[in-house]
């Protein structure tokens, strides 16, 4: 193995339990789609485009190869390999220290890869922006996911190796290599993200709910229309009661907790909306804060002082 030699392509390796040559086509093609996606968003990640083309495979198991070729530089090609391994290659670890590893890599690659790209005119991105991108990216994460959950469908694939090679398929590295009873690590568990909390949102109702039952309303926020549920029962029951009356023009100020997941491609999608309290209902003629929203006004400036305190508390040492 010559590891002076610069890589110019991915291997990719399918190891079998016999010794035969051929894989399920649809397996194998789906599997090609999310590795090219993967590429595809790496690429965007770092601010380069990127060409693969796929050459004659190789027995031994079945191996493909993907000739690799950045656009405007050619040498940043064997760095976007060595970070497209250890992307697909290396399940998201949990813990901090190993973690922190792991940034660490993509920090000294990512650094490597603006230095070779200083001679082009290629723009790169902060490293620290570049870094996070790729930690925390939701397609990469997706896309690696449904390659190996692809791949557990093929019962006779043992492990896969990945590893960059040179224009004569001469390994620059030590392969990378995931065995089948490490796939299930890879595979997301569920597509649900964490929601977001809008705590300042306002809503132009369009459909009001006016009889009892687990009925959606719907109004225009940030000039979306939008199907809701409302949690806040205080106001429920006020409007029930006829307490609350709506015109053409009524808004009402509330927190909502906008719901997310990602959709099969790693795209983030908000999938439902919830208005957890109402704070205050106006129109043109008339505003009207609610005494749920008075509390929860309350209970967040004593959350804010207390923070303060305990911040003072420790700046002091008392």
């Amino acid at each position: 193995m010559d590891m002076t030699q610069i890589a110019e392509k991915l291997e990719l390796h399918y190891l079998f339990d016999d010794k035969s040559h051929f894989m399920d086509a649809f397996v194998r093609n789906k599997c090609e789609a999310e590795l090219l996606a993967i590429a595809q968003d790496l690429a965007e990640i770092l601010g380069i485009q990127v060409e693969l083309d796929s050459e004659a495979l190789a027995e031994g198991g079945l191996i493909d190869f993907f000739k690799v070729q950045v656009k405007k530089h050619p040498l940043l090609a064997s760095l976007f390999i060595g970070i497209l391994i250890n992307v697909i290659s290396n399940y998201l670890n949990t813990d901090r220290e190993l973690m922190a590893l792991q940034k660490e890599y993509y920090r000294h690659q990512v650094e490597s890869f603006k230095r070779a790209s200083e001679s082009s005119d290629t723009s790169v991105a902060p490293t620290e922006e570049i870094v996070t991108g790729i930690v925390d990216s939701h397609k990469l994460r997706k896309r690696r996911s449904n390659f190996y959950e692809g791949l557990l469908n093929c019962q006779k694939v043992t492990a896969v190796d990945w590893v960059g090679v040179d224009s004569e398929n001469k390994p620059t590295d030590d392969p990378k290599s995931v065995k089948r009873a490490e796939f299930h690590k890879f595979i997301l568990t569920s597509d649900e993200l964490e929601p977001v909390i809008d705590e300042d949102a306002t809503i132009e109702i369009i459909a009001p709910v006016l009889k009892a039952g687990k009925y959606k309303w719907r109004g225009i926020y940030k000039g979306e229309s939008i199907p809701f549920k409302v949690s806040d029962s205080a106001f429920k029951a006020d409007v029930l009661a006829g307490g609350v009356s709506f015109i053409n023009g009524t808004c009402i100020d509330c927190v909502l907790i906008i719901s997310r997941k990602i959709d099969e491609c790693g795209v983030e999608q908000n999938s439902g909306y919830t208005v957890q309290v109402v704070t205050k209902v106006h129109d043109e003629k008339a505003s009207v804060e609610t005494p749920q929203g008075e509390k929860y006004k309350r209970l967040k400036e004593y959350e804010k002082n207390a923070l303060k305190f305990d911040f003072a508390k420790n700046e002091t040492g008392e």
